[in-house]
């Protein structure tokens, strides 16, 4: 009966209302289990044949990676519950660290981290890419020019390095 109320036919309003909750902080898929919204089957058909819309999502995405990792910094910074107090047989209070609520809190950063790092892989992802800028040497060029050309670019290079 669900699958009745989502759409299957693009429509501009609809698509601006996923990119909407998505920049918002809603997952995909939340998204999609809403009444009068596309499965997430239909988005991924929209994203591959509409790519106005492809781009505003994949935008909506980067936005919510960043909601991501606030609410992982928030979970971090909230000490809320780690420690617990309990009263010993002789009656004294005592305060010891909640390991279990630690570790839950953990696994909460974590799963955001991994999140945001798959939304905005060039931001957050674990790969990291190196961008070179070279400038290609004339080879046409007399042995006794090319070394006094590489003479001088070890010359500066030795300047920048021992100032």
């Amino acid at each position: 009966m669900s699958a009745l109320l989502n759409v299957s036919v693009y429509s501009e309003g609809i698509a601006s209302e996923v990119v909407r909750c998505v920049a918002e902080g809603q997952s995909l898929p939340v998204t999609c289990r809403q009444p009068g919204f596309p499965t997430l089957e239909q988005v991924s058909r929209w994203r591959r044949r509409h790519d106005r819309f492809n781009e505003e999502l994949t935008e909506a995405e980067e936005v919510r990676a960043e909601h991501l990792v606030q609410e992982a910094l928030d979970i971090a910074d909230d000490n809320t519950n780690d420690v617990t107090t309990y009263i010993t047989k002789n009656g004294r209070e005592v305060e010891t660290l909640d390991y279990e609520h630690v570790a839950r809190s953990k696994l909460r950063i974590v799963a955001r981290q991994w999140q945001a790092s798959r939304l905005n892989r060039q931001k957050y992802g674990d790969r990291q890419q190196v961008d070179v800028n070279a400038r290609v040497l004339n080879i046409n060029m007399s042995d006794e020019d090319l070394d006094k050309k590489l003479n001088a670019m070890n010359a500066r290079l030795l300047d920048i390095v021992n100032p």
